[in-house]
């Protein structure tokens, strides 16, 4: 391990907690660090957390650190550059609205179905990522073939979505997208961050499958009843036979 030195401006150590012997904590502040130290937080195994470091040694800086159990970032000057300020402008059109664009549709019509698509958008892509939960985190006697399946499955739910997306767009909405406010709009219950077995990430994945199919054939005949064709086209043509699909090559693996 390369000897050096931590100084830690506000930190909750036990004794042993980092296990980093080769080092020396001083908890005391130090001015003359502040132009170096970013705030960091990191979390140490046995809940420690140290806030903020700043690390002196006398060797090669291209030489490695070896660690046991913390997890220390390096800090470097070029690191510390002032973040690019958004533009003053802000939003162009909030979310929500609807803007008239030429489409021979009513304006009620038009922000009923991006109202409807944002919901199936928020649900596609809570779905896309699901699969690819479960495909990173396959296990068992059929790994490799779920393993492919559940990314294959992604990729195509990740493609409805860019088409849920650009319907949006082109009736004049604002399509959901950052996975935050995905996470609000979702109506799919959410999975624990562990790992389970097949059985179970197969009958999460089919019950993801038919909320969608539940909703979207309620709004493929909304959509019917008020004009709008093209969004009722894409909801049956793309999406319910995609998802119907996708169900019969899940559900096959615990018939």
């Amino acid at each position: 391990m390369v000897a050096g030195t931590f100084h830690v401006l506000s930190a909750d150590l036990q004794p042993d907690a980092c296990g980093l012997f080769d080092y020396s904590f001083n908890s005391q502040p130090k001015a003359y660090l502040s132009p170096l130290v970013v705030r960091l937080r990191l979390t140490v195994k046995r809940t420690t957390t140290i806030q903020i470091f700043q690390r002196t040694v006398s060797h090669s800086k291209k030489e490695p650190i070896q660690m046991t159990t913390s997890a220390i970032t390096k800090v470097l000057p070029s690191h510390l550059q002032e973040p690019i300020i958004p533009s003053a402008r802000g939003e162009t059109q909030e979310y929500g609205t609807v803007r008239r664009n030429p489409l021979a549709l009513e304006a009620s019509t038009a922000a009923a179905s991006v109202d409807n698509l944002n919901q199936l958008l928020a649900d596609t892509l809570t779905l896309g990522s699901l699969y690819k939960k479960h495909h990173w985190q396959a296990s068992g006697p059929q790994f490799y073939s779920i393993h492919l399946l559940f990314d294959k499955h992604y990729e195509e739910q990740e493609t409805l979505a860019d088409i849920l997306a650009e319907r949006i767009q082109t009736l004049g909405g604002v399509s959901i997208a950052m996975a935050h406010d995905v996470a609000e709009v979702s109506i799919i219950p959410r999975c624990p961050k562990g790992r389970e077995d097949t059985e179970t990430q197969v009958k999460r994945l089919l019950q993801a499958h038919e909320v969608i199919l539940l909703e979207a054939r309620a709004m493929a005949r909304e959509a019917e009843e008020h004009g709008d064709l093209g969004t009722n086209d894409i909801i049956v043509s793309n999406l319910i036979r995609l998802n119907e699909l996708q169900v019969w090559f899940v559900v096959e693996h615990i018939q």
